[in-house]
């Protein structure tokens, strides 16, 4: 479930009620011109609900880089193939259109190896109708491991590193709660995002990588 709200300051106030796995994509608007900060985006995901005595719904933030204007007049239909290690993006699109971007090498001469790339719409350029794209940050590749397929959402693993399946299909994104099965353990809850960013060469294993996530924030 993906929500769209605007706020007239630079950071976020998150709400106290909300769907684990819910996006919030917030448009931080300056509502006086005199000050010098430029509208921007972030955007928020639900990853639990905080404490025991407490039903307050935790947020983090997705990581994202630089903001790309888009360049190319082709449709913002994902997963887009193409031949070079650098992404071009479709000048028109959805505000929180997402997807990866293969990145396919055609001349088996050059050396970089086949990688993936995800963005994500954060709006329009100011006076132009131009699509402004930033890339979500990712941690290393795993291979999937589990030949079981997630039954639920969140997936829920007694334990603090992921395993994710074998199987899985471009694109797919996985939220997994690592509880600990063990109440003496010291570690508390948390929840990882993952992606689906391919196959391992000579495998037909999956390959994921994990969404890179800020700080908890309760929401407010």
């Amino acid at each position: 479930m993906v929500n769209t709200v605007v706020q007239g300051s630079r950071t976020a106030r998150l709400p106290k009620v909300a769907e684990l796995g819910e996006y919030l994509f917030v448009r931080h608007v300056n509502p006086n011109p005199l000050t010098a900060w430029e509208p921007f985006v972030t955007i928020w995901v639900c990853t639990g609900h905080g404490g025991l005595v407490s039903n307050i719904a935790e947020w983090q933030q997705f990581q994202l880089g630089e903001t790309q204007p888009g360049e190319t007049g082709d449709a913002a239909t994902f997963p887009m193939v193409q031949h070079s290690p650098t992404a071009k993006l479709p000048k028109a699109a959805a505000f929180g259109t997402s997807g990866l971007v293969e990145h396919v090498n055609h001349n088996p001469i050059t050396a970089w190896e086949r990688f993936v790339t995800a963005w994500v719409c954060t709006g329009t350029f100011s006076l132009s109708p131009t699509a402004q794209w930033q890339q979500v940050m990712m941690g290393e590749a795993q291979a999937g491991e589990l030949d079981e397929r997630p039954t639920a959402v969140p997936w829920i693993q007694h334990s603090r590193t992921a395993k994710l399946p074998k199987e899985g299909t471009l694109g797919e994104t996985l939220g997994i709660k690592h509880v600990s099965a063990e109440p003496l353990d010291e570690w508390e809850p948390f929840v990882t995002a993952w992606a689906c960013t391919g196959f391992f060469p000579l495998s037909p294993y999956a390959q994921w990588q994990q969404v890179l996530l800020g700080d908890v924030k309760l929401g407010e």
